[in-house]
């Protein structure tokens, strides 16, 4: 018998929203396709300076996902002028910041230091980007280094269980491609390293974002001092195949032998990022799954008693989306935890959420957006996402009218759209002998080992 917790009959207190005006963006697309945007802040001495690629992920070849991730760490370990030893020094002289993060559609680089040192930090950038030396004998370290982390994170049921629901959701798209094969990084040469970066690291449709004490024209100056040799090349662009629909009703297992805890997912696909209706699913998410006041968790941790905690996540990209709801329970309790879900997700299309619900689901979106509000930095990474994920120039002006406008027959009217228990993908990472013939009153269950190669008997 499913029982479902009582939910909180009224929000809490808001409080007033302070002005969160989206800022205007100043901007100048220079002759070699690079976009230069400032955000001036004048309050302190820092700048931030955000470079962002579209591609990511998906631009790497199928047969060589470890190449833009180690190649993008590879341009920090020696230019032409600096062994890997002399950069890390000059970065740590002048205390500045950088990092690389690749997503799965786009790359970006960000750097942070303080204003008098920011023809120091742009050297690096111009020398990293356009001087690299692509040492093989440190090529070689990297791949020692990579190959101890992938190890390690097959140890991880939530890597574990997203692999194999991502490539069930997306089959034979760039979409499934969470991890990188262990192979692929042993076999990654310099060459296809170069060729991955270079088709990626090229000017047009880049951005380049400076938050802080900074006008537009003191930012296209260093730009054009320091990039100006960066060539253009508008054939390398990254085209995003159309995704093909997933066979759902499937059930995964991922036998993780002598687990006495269970990681298990339920995931289905969404709208894509610039989807109209992309917002209001957000909304039904957070209702479903987003904190510790939502649906999923009062259910699995405070009604059951199975779980830390229960959450689901919502992810756009450019041609599609997904939503998984997951959580780490007890093995003996995981039909009961799968069923308690899938249980939500029809409560979720028949009928509106409560008036308090939407309310308070609606707050803790508001809320993390205004923390995002708070420091020309972080509104520089909201319009870096923005841009790259291509969003239209209004998306965060209206975020928040957007937002207040939803009612509970909008979140009820998304969820019929998407959140459907007959079309998901079920995947669980625990010990097969125990869960094996609990799992198949659910579907017909697919084995696989923690190396997801799939197990037969």
């Amino acid at each position: 018998m499913i029982t479902h917790p009582s939910y909180p009959t009224s929000p809490p207190s808001v409080g007033t929203l302070p002005n969160v005006d989206y800022p205007f963006i100043a901007e100048k697309r220079l002759s070699n396709g690079l976009t230069v945007i400032a955000l001036r802040e004048d309050r302190l001495p820092r700048v931030s300076i955000r470079l962002g690629f579209p591609g990511g992920r998906l631009g790497n070849p199928s047969n060589s996902l470890a190449a833009l991730q180690v190649g993008t760490d590879l341009l920090f370990e020696g230019t032409r002028k600096r062994t890997s030893r002399q950069l890390a020094e000059k970065l740590d002289r002048f205390a500045i910041q950088a990092e690389t993060d690749i997503y799965m559609e786009s790359c970006r680089f960000f750097f942070a230091v303080l204003d008098s040192y920011l023809k120091e930090a742009f050297q690096v950038l111009a020398e990293v980007l356009l001087q690299p030396s692509y040492d093989e004998l440190e090529l070689e370290k990297l791949k020692v280094r990579w190959t101890s982390f992938l190890i390690s994170e097959r140890a991880q049921p939530a890597i574990l269980a997203s692999e194999k629901t991502m490539a069930a959701l997306f089959p034979n798209h760039p979409y499934s491609r969470v991890t990188i094969p262990l192979d692929h990084l042993k076999s990654l040469t310099r060459e296809e390293l170069v060729t991955v970066l270079e088709r990626q690291m090229v000017p047009d449709n880049a951005y380049l974002l400076l938050a802080g004490p900074i006008s537009l024209e003191d930012a296209v100056d260093l730009a054009e001092s320091h990039l100006s040799a960066w060539a253009p090349d508008p054939d390398q662009t990254l085209e995003v195949p159309d995704v093909k629909e997933p066979e759902t009703g499937q059930v995964l297992l991922v036998h993780r032998p002598y687990s006495v805890q269970s990681r298990f997912e339920v995931a289905g696909r969404g709208p894509a990022r610039t989807a109209p209706d992309y917002l209001a699913f957000g909304l039904a998410n957070q209702v479903l799954g987003g904190g510790a006041s939502a649906r999923l968790f009062l259910n699995l941790r405070e009604n059951k008693g199975y779980t830390y905690g229960a959450y689901s996540l919502l992810r756009g990209y450019i041609r599609s989306g997904f939503y998984s709801a997951a959580a780490d329970v007890r093995s003996e309790v995981i039909p009961d935890a799968i069923g308690q879900t899938l249980d939500e997700l029809r409560r979720m299309r028949e009928k509106e959420p409560e008036q308090s619900e939407v309310e308070l689901a609606r707050a803790e979106l508001i809320g993390s957006f205004v923390a995002r509000m708070e420091t020309t930095t972080s509104i520089g990474g909201l319009e870096m996402d923005r841009r790259l994920g291509q969003l239209n120039e209004e998306y965060y002006r209206n975020y928040i009218p957007s937002l207040q406008q939803m009612t509970p027959a909008t979140v009820l009217e998304s969820s019929a759209d998407y959140f459907d228990p007959e079309r998901v993908v079920i995947t669980v990472v625990g010990d097969a002998d125990k869960l094996l013939c609990p799992l198949q009153s659910l579907g017909s269950v697919t084995v696989f080992d923690t190396q997801g190669r799939k197990l037969e008997g």
